[in-house]
């Protein structure tokens, strides 16, 4: 078996770069070999290349026994034929834009050399669009040569194909060239829209879409539109339009079922299609009011018509019935229940005005109804009262002599809120000048020269109803009462002690209170006067007692215990309410005192519970 080997002669210094040397050239076995050469190399000089490939023939234990050398040549011409520079054209322009500038062609012989030459175009579509130094053709005696060449603007969207063929010395060259006719690019202002109204009401207000071109150029364009199922034909556009521009789109019915509905508008031009999604809500009919929220403010400035006002009850969609309840006693509404496109009234009720306190409250007027295809569904309307007539809430002293005129304290809310009102004593008025305002919660006036009687203290308003006071204070003006001496006998012999006098001016009657030293309980004996005499006591028994007060309004007695203050009613004596104090023995309390603020000072001792 014979061995071949492939390399190169030993004269050969450098190995050739433009020869393959790749091993898998060599192929076959045994007494038959091959070897393809292959040439990988264009880019070198003009002129003759050459190397030597030695071929070593081995045994079968791979000894060379034989050389032989084969010589390989390569020859590069030198260049010849036409080229050209750019080897290609191409021209583009937006549809009714500027037409594209002119371009330069550059056309030469590869081997350098000169002679005349011509150029012409040959048309692959359309034709006459192009030309060549303002020509159909060009030629000339001597290379290289600059060619011109531009095109004649159209407005036929497409694409045009053709050569310039440039020929001379028996050699041909073409070179391809291209013009592109495009639409401006259309752009819309916003991908979507939303409509939205209730059903069988007021169609809802257009919108607008702006449609912009590239470079502002003029675009046509048609309108289309696709609906997706549920309903259709309900979106209005125009059929067909230039951009850029504005674009309306409306909705024209309201004649649908509550639900979503959906459609795709699409602006279609000769090259492209643009989509704007358009959604319709159309949602179930609902009750509308106005004003809304309702609102009243009373002052003492405020007329009698500031306690009424009409609400009118409408509906965005189909006509609705309903019914109406106030959550509040204080506002009353009227009618009760109607149909949308109506009123109603709202009223204050005086006699719960006349029971608060001023400040701000708060109501609601439920509507009840059921709008078409739905359930049974309320509409709130929120009513707001601010009530800015002061309240007299006490008088101190709260008991007068009748034909006299002393200064007098009145206690209550919102006096700073007057607003220059008079002050009235029943139906007796003291002007605002004549009264000090000390604070919000605090007035000093001197009172009229009254006759005897009640006189309930309040600040005057202009509503003309009897029932709007805003008081629980009276003036109770006396006789001067005149008693005979006498001495006022206890109900019981039993040793005591009087710890407490009071005079009732209002109901005629003495208080006493006394403790039983030997026990600590006590009692309270009320005496009336009637006729000429003072009258037998009714009796109420208190253990471990120790002080009493009259309240500033005379109605009630505070009768101080060991650990508690029990109110009693100033007739009867009977337990009204209880208050334990936050202690508890060996510590007590011993005294309690009411200012004219009707609040109490109490003092607690510390020791032994029984009485003194």
């Amino acid at each position: 078996m014979a061995f071949l080997f492939v390399g190169f002669a030993p004269s050969v210094t450098t190995s050739p770069t433009w020869l393959d040397q790749s091993p898998s050239n060599l192929t076959g076995g045994g007494g038959n070999f091959t070897l393809t050469v292959a040439i990988v190399s264009t880019s070198l000089a003009p002129g003759t290349y050459t190397t030597t490939l030695r071929f070593g023939i081995g045994d079968s234990n791979q000894h060379i026994v034989a050389y032989r050398d084969v010589q390989v040549s390569y020859t590069i011409q030198p260049p010849a034929g036409l080229a050209a520079n750019p080897q290609s054209l191409s021209f583009s322009q937006v549809q009714g834009g500027p037409a594209p500038v002119a371009q330069n062609l550059g056309i030469s012989e590869l081997g350098g050399t000169s002679y005349a030459w011509s150029a012409s175009i040959v048309y692959q579509s359309g034709s006459g669009w192009l030309n060549i130094n303002g020509a159909a053709s060009a030629s000339g005696a001597a290379l290289p040569a600059s060619l011109s060449l531009n095109v004649n603007p159209s407005s036929t969207l497409g694409v045009r194909q053709a050569v310039v063929r440039v020929t001379g010395n028996g050699n041909t060259l073409d070179v391809p060239v291209s013009y592109t006719v495009s639409e401006p690019t259309l752009t819309r202002s916003t991908a979507g829209f939303v409509f939205q109204a209730p059903s069988q009401g007021v169609t809802p207000a257009t919108q607008n879409l702006t449609l912009s071109t590239q470079g502002s150029l003029p675009l046509n364009y048609t309108t289309s539109v696709a609906y997706n199922p549920g309903a259709s034909a309900w979106l209005t556009v125009l059929a067909s339009g230039t951009a850029p521009g504005a674009v309306t789109l409306g909705v024209n019915t309201t004649n649908l079922a509550p639900g979503a509905y959906y459609a795709e508008l699409y602006f279609n031009t000769a090259a492209q299609t643009v989509a704007v999604g358009v959604t319709y809500d159309v949602y179930s009919p609902s009750l509308t009011f106005s004003p809304a929220p309702a609102s009243f403010t009373i002052n003492t400035a405020s007329l009698p018509a500031a306690l009424s006002q009409s609400v009118a009850v409408g509906s965005d969609g189909a006509a609705l019935t309903w019914t109406a309840a106030s959550s509040q006693p204080w506002v009353t509404v009227w009618p009760t229940s109607g149909s949308s496109g109506t009123s109603v009234t709202l009223s204050l009720d005086p006699a719960q005005l006349d029971t608060f306190d001023p400040g701000l409250r708060s109501a609601t007027i439920n509507f009840s109804y059921t709008p078409p295809g739905r359930g049974p569904t309320s509409a709130p309307l929120s009513v707001s009262l601010n009530l800015q007539i002061p309240k007299v809430t006490s008088v101190n002293p709260y008991v007068a002599t009748s034909s006299t005129s002393l200064e007098i304290i009145l206690r209550g809310l919102a006096f700073n809120s007057a607003g220059g009102a008079a002050l009235k004593f029943g139906s007796a008025s003291v002007p605002s000048s004549s009264y000090t305002v000390v604070s919000d919660t605090e007035i000093h006036v001197t009172h009229p020269s009254l006759a005897a009687g009640s006189y309930r203290v309040s600040i005057a308003n202009q509503l003309g109803n009897p029932n709007i006071v805003l008081s629980t204070g009276d003036l109770v003006v006396v006789d001067a009462p005149v008693y005979a001496a006498t001495t006022i006998a206890y109900p019981n012999a039993t040793a005591k002690r009087p710890l407490n006098i009071i005079y009732d001016a209002e109901r005629q009657a003495l208080v006493v209170g006394v403790a039983y030293s030997s026990t600590g309980p006590g009692d309270i004996f009320r005496y009336p006067f009637a006729g000429p005499a003072w009258q037998s006591p009714t009796t109420r028994s208190v253990p471990t007692y120790h002080d009493l007060a009259l309240s500033l309004n005379g109605k009630s007695l505070f009768a101080v215990l060991d650990l508690s203050v029990d109110e009693l009613d100033s007739v009867t004596l009977a337990l009204e309410t209880s208050a334990s104090v936050p202690f508890s023995s060996p510590s007590f309390l011993s005294s309690m005192t009411l200012a004219n603020d009707n609040n109490a000072v109490a003092t607690n001792g510390l020791g032994s519970s029984l009485a003194g």
